[in-house]
């Protein structure tokens, strides 16, 4: 738990999620896939849960959640929305979406990962 500290200290709260999210994913044991199987790029899924979670992050902030577990609950949240685009949706389908199409998908794969809905 050290480094908990030594990057709260060195970086502030909101770097230290930052950084520590990307430590996470650095030591994430990589999946057994051919490289050419893997459509979606990982700075790509990176790029998308942050850009995702800092638009869930304030909605998290204005109902009274701690700032350490808004991003952390909302990059879960954006973790599972993407997951659901991965499963249904090649790479080249998702980049020919229109952006209705992506906001229309997102918030259905939102809806399920809430437990809102079994299936689309």
């Amino acid at each position: 738990m050290w480094i908990i500290g030594w990057t709260s200290q060195r970086f502030g709260h909101t770097k230290m999620l930052r950084f520590l999210l990307a430590l996470l994913l650095i030591a994430a044991p990589a999946a057994a896939h051919d490289q050419q199987q893997l459509e979606y790029k990982t700075s790509f899924l990176v790029q998308w849960v942050m850009v995702c979670s800092q638009q869930i992050v304030p909605l998290y902030l204005a109902q009274g959640l701690p700032e350490h577990y808004a991003f952390a609950r909302a990059a879960n949240d954006c973790s599972c929305a993407i997951d659901g685009f991965r499963e249904d949706h090649t790479f080249a389908a998702l980049q020919a979406m229109s952006f209705e199409d992506r906001q229309e998908f997102g918030n259905g794969y939102a809806a399920r990962c809430a437990g809102q809905i079994k299936e689309l």
